[in-house]
């Protein structure tokens, strides 16, 4: 299947940092709409062949990078830098604003219009992808807005308490040194920690079990990237913007839920913080939750040595509620 491939920039909802996207059209009219949300430290640029291959199976795939990330923020010499101090929001803001250019470009390519035909019988596919920091962002976006019809959490941490201890130690930093200073400490301790049961381990070996990965990640200029104090707090905030009751009190009784994650990812403490989601979602009103845990990866399950049955799976849950859609 041809695949058209076009780049985004525009003004983060901050009115401050420049924000650089990709998006990836099937030809002819898209099965649905997949958004990726990337980790921090990384950018969208190294999920190309991951959205080339799930565009050539019929979904428009985009992305943007999250400010202070990719190709715009280096430009601009902002890498690991966000302008402003109060950006939680607006991270999650600026996934809205990508998703609006995105779909009036799909009205255009394929001939759709935005508003839906009486004799439509099921909706159109929106999933949210988020991986990392990612589904911290998509978490809090099903939330606030009600256009996503799917949501996957790939190596999300869950719902861990000791952030606010990390974030103390960064606000004592920031009154002694200064907002604009390197965090480079804080996240060397947060890695160290990471690695802790790594044998030999490198800087990043907490991301992937595979060494190949490990190494084109730190090749990569821009990912592996330091954030200055202010930066890094504001990841720390995305981090906690919602506890386990709240989120699962309010999760959408009926917004498909696909949770994947390493046996070995540190992140999750092991999937350990993900089991208490998914109990708490047991109790909550929430009907249509899955998950699947991966034995022999870590961190980054779509670069890990399992990559390819996931993205099978992926493929195979959106298969399985667009049925569903359609049998309703």
């Amino acid at each position: 299947m041809k695949v058209t491939e076009k780049s985004y920039r525009f003004e983060s909802t901050n009115g401050m940092d420049a924000i650089s996207g990709r998006a990836y059209f099937p030809e002819g009219k898209p099965r649905g709409m997949i958004q990726i949300l990337h980790d921090q430290g990384e950018h969208m640029g190294r999920y190309r062949l991951l959205m080339k291959e799930l565009a050539s199976a019929g979904y428009l795939v985009f992305g943007n990078d999250h400010m202070g990330h990719g190709e715009a923020a280096r430009e601009a010499e902002r890498l690991g830098r966000f302008s402003g101090e109060n950006n939680v929001l607006h991270m999650v803001d600026d996934v809205k604003k990508m998703f609006a250019q995105v779909l009036a470009d799909c009205s255009v390519l394929t001939g759709e219009t935005e508003k839906k035909s009486d004799s439509s019988k099921t909706p159109m596919l929106r999933c949210l992808v988020g991986v990392g920091i990612g589904a911290a962002m998509a978490k809090a976006y099903v939330l606030r807005n009600r256009d996503c019809n799917a949501l996957i959490l790939c190596g999300d941490r869950g719902f861990v308490s000791g952030v606010n201890m990390e974030e103390r130690e960064c606000e004592r930093l920031i009154r002694k040194q200064g907002g604009t200073q390197t965090a480079a400490p804080l996240w060397e301790k947060r890695q160290q920690k990471y690695n802790r049961y790594i044998e030999y381990p490198e800087a990043d070996s907490w991301r992937t079990t595979s060494r190949q990965e490990v190494g084109r990640f730190q090749k990569d200029p821009l990912c592996g990237i330091t954030y200055d104090l202010y930066s890094y707090r504001t990841l720390l905030q995305l981090e906690r913007l919602l506890t386990l009751r709240e989120w699962t009190g309010s999760y959408s009784e009926y917004l498909p839920l696909y949770v994947m994650a390493g046996v070995k990812d540190p992140v999750s403490n092991y999937t350990r913080e993900l089991d208490r989601m998914l109990e708490r979602l047991r109790y909550s009103d929430a009907k249509n939750v899955f998950y699947k845990y991966y034995k022999n990866s870590r961190h980054d399950l779509l670069f890990d040595v399992e990559a390819s049955q996931v993205l099978q799976d992926i493929k195979r849950f959106l298969d399985m509620i667009q049925k569903q859609w359609r049998q309703q």
